[in-house]
């Protein structure tokens, strides 16, 4: 049986991130830095299963977006729970240098299809995702932790230092006493 909050993630996924800018394997992110027109244009979505449904989006002029999105399958709603917030762009373009010191786009892309889920714990997978929008196209990198197709999954340190600076800057705009508001759920 398949997990319900697994099946909220990847149906999650498939709708958000359906159409767009092309998929591409690396973008590169050094003019963003130079470029107040490009670093404008930047979008970044982080999803990890540990909060399943929840999605934080980070825009290049600071904009900071926080939803939580229905889990159940088949279940969509007009109105979702939505936090918004800003930073400065300085913390953007240090979160674009540590995808460039980190070599995220040499990461290796991993792809987890899901045909079946067993209902034991030890073999329960939590996905951590990260998906970059600029001008050039789309890209993404997920990785799990826990097990799949009967093989341990860990997160190279160079996604945990990037999932935690994304994390500090959830934390630091999002505290748990903060008030949201709803919204319609964002199209990435």
């Amino acid at each position: 049986m398949v997990k319900p909050a697994l099946l909220g993630i990847i149906a999650i996924a498939a709708t958000l991130f359906g159409a767009g800018p092309e998929w591409r394997s690396r973008i590169d992110l050094k003019p963003l830095l130079d470029d107040p027109s490009a670093l404008h244009r930047l979008r970044i979505a982080y999803m990890y299963d540990d909060k399943p449904g929840q999605v934080f989006y980070l825009y290049g002029d600071g904009h900071l977006i926080l939803q939580q999105l229905p889990t159940r399958r088949g279940v969509w709603a007009d109105l979702v729970p939505t936090c918004t917030a800003r930073v400065s762009e300085d913390i953007i373009k240090d979160l674009i240098r540590l995808l460039i010191e980190k070599n995220f786009f040499d990461l290796p892309e991993k792809r987890f299809l899901f045909l079946y889920a067993s209902a034991a714990s030890e073999e329960d997978l939590h996905l951590h995702t990260i998906i970059i929008e600029a001008e050039e196209g789309r890209s993404s990198r997920s990785f799990g932790t826990g097990t799949f197709g009967k093989e341990t999954q860990s997160i190279p340190p160079e996604f945990a230092e990037i999932e935690a600076a994304i994390q500090r800057i959830q934390n630091d705009a999002f505290p748990p006493s903060k008030t949201c508001r709803v919204a319609p759920p964002l199209k990435f």
